[in-house]
């Protein structure tokens, strides 16, 4: 196998752990698939790790057919012949291993990856594994002893090499009942510790009966199986997850100074994952991420900042921080959504085109006065949540030209809470509101705003000049110039609570840009439309005449006047021919369309 162009991670010893934080749309994902083919061809093997199944299904088939596969865990559909029932189950517990058991061996799906696997194993030639975090340290017990290169594209490495989750604390009593009921001693000790806050306790009374913890643990799962087959027992059965992940904990934080009446089970990775290379992918890491970088060892960094690029611009709205308490309570954001909208929705309806709407999921189905956001009905769009699979790591929205993007993406203050960031942790003021300093959350918050709109402004193959555009409701410093480093999209910025029309920036001057900006990224578009209508009807009604001041007034009333009369008319001018010709019926001249130039 010849390769042309080797990635620019060649260029590095094969040791060495990489950071590559070049700018959204840089290529980052490229040059690692040029990177695997090259493993592939050193018969080395790597596991590549992305956020959803979806983005791995993509990115394989720009293997083209070179040794891979995608791993998929049991709740997957069409992998198990039970999977329907084990994702169900997993809101209670982790399914219990019944694989010898099952009557489907033969046929599992989920079953031939592991022959799979064998078999690319057996070869002796490279391969990569697609997978998701949550399959990390099963796929790596399959390649023991083959020292794979872990590559981690656009999924927080903190959350990869520190996996926690939290825990409501009213669920500990309803498992503790239900684990007397089933006579475990040290599942009820344990829990009985939790339930009394004693989490460092709790941890060590784990470790210090392993061997019976695990015994009762798979008893407890087969168990819960059998009581969630039974539908009369189904909802008696209590979360018992967190008795799983107390297996590889480090550490328990109390979530309750940050009024969630909860507990965070924290596990690490961080010595299972020293002995592997990595290749993190990340335009925006924040620092929950660099302290987990030292912890697995030296990175060195591909640095790479976008060119300023006039297809790309973002208007800002500056009033507020737009938090989502602010969001929630106030009738704002749905005023300002509305307005734009007005000024979109009939273009948008015109050419058959959508938007792109982002912010906190709870939020966009808040209900203020009757009003959602996610019922405006104005305009057609795709909604995507705040820290989604969806708001970075996708290339889904490269063809969308404009997004609203209402409120800060804070990152609540129990995200900060990891051991990745114990020395920077300060906890000892109980009136907080994070246990980290402005400057650490509001850069976490500049990163995933950064990311989602990246989303947007990135290359349409189809069209790469096109216009993007970001509007965006939030007062977060994100840059000190006119232009956004890391993407290269133009930033005006905006207060709406300035009523004054002189204000080159105020209210007036918004909605006015919005409408002048809009206008020129479907321009080309309602002309196209126009075209379509003109040709249509010439095919129909080849008899009938079609003025050139009838049809643009038309398309200028059908785009809610985004462009004039006279602009739909100069394009049409240039598109077809034209004559003077004098109606039959009231003798009046009229300059009419008779055929494309």
């Amino acid at each position: 196998m010849i390769f042309s162009n080797l990635s620019i991670y060649s260029n590095y010893p094969s040791n060495v752990n990489i950071l590559d934080e070049r700018n959204p749309g840089a290529g980052k994902t490229t040059d690692a698939l040029q990177f695997s083919k090259e493993k592939i061809a050193a018969e080395e093997c790597v596991i590549f790790i992305m956020s959803d199944y979806a983005n791995l299904s993509r990115v394989e088939l720009r293997l083209d057919n070179i040794q891979s596969l995608i791993f998929k865990g049991k709740t997957q559909k069409d992998t198990c012949a039970r999977w329907e029932v084990y994702k169900s189950l997993y809101r209670y517990i982790r399914p219990p291993h019944e694989c010898d058991e099952c009557n489907s061996l033969s046929s599992c799906n989920y079953q031939n990856q592991f022959k799979r696997v064998n078999e690319l194993k057996k070869s002796g030639k490279g391969f990569v594994i697609f997978t998701v975090k949550e399959n990390l340290l099963s796929v790596l017990s399959l390649v023991s002893g083959l020292n794979p290169t872990i590559i981690i594209d656009d999924v927080p490495l903190s959350t990869v090499v520190f996996p926690s989750q939290p825990f409501p604390k009213n669920s500990l009593r309803r498992a503790s009942k239900f684990v007397q009921q089933k006579l475990f001693f040290v599942l009820d000790s344990v829990i009985n510790l939790l339930m009394e806050e004693k989490y460092e306790d709790a941890i060590q009374f784990v470790k210090e009966h392993p061997e019976e913890y695990k015994a009762e643990l798979k008893e407890i799962k087969n168990l819960a199986y059998l009581d969630y087959l039974d539908i009369s027992k189904r909802k008696k059965i209590p979360n018992l997850i967190f008795l799983e992940s107390l297996i590889n904990c480090i550490g328990i934080y109390d979530l309750d100074r940050y009024n969630q009446e909860s507990f965070k089970i924290v596990s690490s990775f961080v010595a299972k994952l020293q002995k592997y290379r990595i290749l993190y992918l990340n335009a925006t890491p924040d620092e929950k991420d660099r302290q987990t970088m030292l912890k697995l060892g030296k990175f060195e960094t591909i640095e790479g900042k976008a060119d300023d690029n006039s297809h790309y611009l973002i208007l800002q709205v500056t009033d507020s921080k737009y938090t989502k308490q602010t969001l929630q309570e106030s009738q704002r954001i749905i005023m300002e959504t509305n307005q734009i909208c007005d000024i979109i929705q009939d273009s948008v309806r015109l050419i058959n085109n959508e938007i792109v709407f982002m912010t906190h999921e709870n939020v966009y189905n808040t209900r203020i006065d009757g009003k959602t956001i996610s019922h405006l009905n104005l305009v057609k769009h795709v909604f995507v949540k705040f820290y989604g699979s969806d708001s970075k790591a996708t290339n889904d929205f490269r063809s969308h030209q404009i997004c609203i993007i209402a409120g800060t993406p804070y990152y609540p203050p129990e995200y900060f809470l990891c051991p990745s960031l114990s020395d920077i942790n300060d906890l000892s003021d109980p009136d907080a509101a994070y246990p980290v300093s402005r400057e650490i959350s509001e850069d976490a918050a500049r990163g995933l705003l950064i990311q989602m709109i990246g989303r947007i402004c990135r290359e349409n193959e189809e069209n790469p000049d096109c216009l993007k555009v970001v509007i965006v409701f939030s007062r977060l410093h994100l840059s000190d110039t006119k232009f956004l480093p890391e993407i290269g999209a133009r930033i005006e910025r905006y207060k709406l609570s300035s009523n004054n029309p002189e204000d080159a920036f105020g209210h007036q001057a918004f909605y006015s840009r919005v409408k002048e900006i809009v206008s020129q990224a479907f321009e080309e578009s309602i002309i196209a439309k126009a075209c379509e209508i003109i040709d249509q009807r010439v095919s129909q009604y080849p008899s009938e005449d079609i003025t050139l001041n009838g049809i643009s007034e038309e398309l200028t009333s059908a785009c809610g006047g985004l462009l004039s009369r006279n602009k739909i008319g100069k394009h049409l001018e240039k598109i077809y021919k034209i004559e003077q010709r004098i109606n039959s019926r009231n003798h009046r001249s009229s300059i009419c369309i008779v055929g494309k130039i």
